[in-house]
């Protein structure tokens, strides 16, 4: 009997580490400078970053990649948050798709979506999309989020943000062109812990808008 419970103590925890882990989030302040979590006493905020090796944070450690640093930004601000690194090298609009359900456990608030540009970069592991189905693919992925009344910010280029604009989701340039000239690598696509420091100040006040509209949300 004791071996069964220990059993079923294992698979819980398995099971449970493929979702939000259960934490105590910290105390609201009352008063005049109350913290912004006040609005709703003991709520955490999960997000998602969900994207390509500009979210990944690519040649970095991951305390350097963009999702780390807004997640420091946004606890100073007084949030109760857990920014989730989703990032993917290399990732195509198609394979987000594909993993969009995995990767975006039950219980997330908010997600940071950035299709990136591995759709025009042929290799033998995948065919060259068409415009189109990037596109149709980025629609998708908001879609399959939004059914799931998960909040979304969509990075990308003008054709990127049309695409979602009938959708009424928030959406920021390329996340690499976020950050100036000097704070990419010698790669020329990905950047410096600095300059994912420039990108999570410009999604700072744009996911901190959505966190309030779900701390007000009944």
């Amino acid at each position: 009997m004791n071996l069964m419970r220990g059993w079923m103590l294992v698979v819980a925890l398995l099971c449970a580490s493929e979702g939000w882990a259960q934490t105590t989030p910290s105390p609201c302040q009352a008063g005049a400078d109350a913290k912004p979590c006040d609005a709703q006493v003991g709520r955490v905020i999960h997000i998602v970053a969900f994207g390509g090796s500009n979210t990944y944070g690519k040649n970095l450690p991951r305390g350097d990649a963009y999702p780390a640093q807004l997640e420091r930004l946004l606890r100073s601000d007084g949030f109760d948050v857990e920014v989730r690194n989703e990032g993917t090298n290399g990732q195509t609009t198609a394979e987000a798709l594909s993993r969009v359900d995995a990767a975006v456990p039950e219980g997330t608030d908010i997600v940071i979506f950035q299709p990136g540009g591995n759709d025009t970069r042929y290799n033998a592991r995948r065919p060259l999309a068409s415009r189109g189905n990037t596109e149709d693919n980025i629609v998708a992925v908001v879609q399959r989020l939004q059914a799931r009344k998960i909040g979304v910010i969509v990075s990308g280029n003008a054709a990127k943000q049309q695409a979602v604009a009938p959708l009424g989701v928030p959406t920021v340039d390329e996340l690499s062109h976020l950050a100036p000239l000097e704070e990419y690598q010698v790669d020329g696509q990905h950047l410096t812990p600095k300059g994912y420091g420039v990108v999570a100040q410009a999604l700072r006040p744009i996911v901190e808008q959505l966190i309030r509209q779900r701390l007000a949300a009944p």
